[in-house]
């Protein structure tokens, strides 16, 4: 089959797809010092380090366009350096999406805004979100400017799961990917 070739495009020309990988769906908490809070949904979490339990996140750092701008989580992710990465299960998926219809910048409460519930974390100043099947506390251990946006490098420092996700009887809304199983070699 005949494939398109393009090189890929930066903010300032809009998207160029495909532009995200399947990944799981995440909402991330933040609180800043002086206590407020934000949720910023993302698509394009992922595993950085098994040990210790490391995950990046990228997260906008400046405006470029309608698409692409400043988050307003951003500044409370570089205040305090910590988030939880809140893992929805699929029968929450229009309160995700109502944390991503609106900016932080023009709604300063997005939890009443979706109808989602603050909990406290165990380590982090961020709140979990109660209605999410997993919840995931992180300290930001490193940042890196990568373009557009700043990867946060978050170690997990503990972890929350539904006791329904344990059992079985819920699942998050992880993206079904086949499975790659280890093959025989060793370095």
């Amino acid at each position: 089959m005949p494939k398109i070739s393009r090189p890929p495009r930066g903010p300032e020309a809009g998207a160029s797809w495909p532009l995200f990988f399947p990944f799981s769906p995440a909402m991330l908490s933040f609180r800043g010092r002086d206590g407020t809070t934000g949720i910023l949904p993302a698509i394009a979490e992922c595993a950085l380090s098994r040990s210790p339990l490391t995950i990046g996140v990228g997260i906008c750092r400046r405006s470029y366009n309608e698409d692409y701008w400043e988050r307003f989580t951003y500044h409370l992710a570089m205040e305090s350096l910590e988030f939880v990465c809140n893992i929805p299960s699929a029968d929450i998926a229009d309160k995700v999406n109502a944390t991503g219809a609106v900016s932080g910048h023009r709604v300063k409460d997005k939890f009443a805004h979706a109808g989602l519930t603050p909990l406290p974390a165990r380590v982090v100043s961020a709140p979990l979100i109660a209605e999410c099947s997993v919840n995931l506390e992180c300290v930001v251990r490193h940042i890196l400017n990568v373009g557009s946006h700043d990867l946060f490098m978050g170690e997990v420092v503990m972890i929350h799961i539904d006791e329904a996700v344990e059992k079985g009887e819920k699942r998050p809304a992880w993206r079904d990917l086949p499975e790659v199983v280890p093959g025989e070699e060793t370095p």
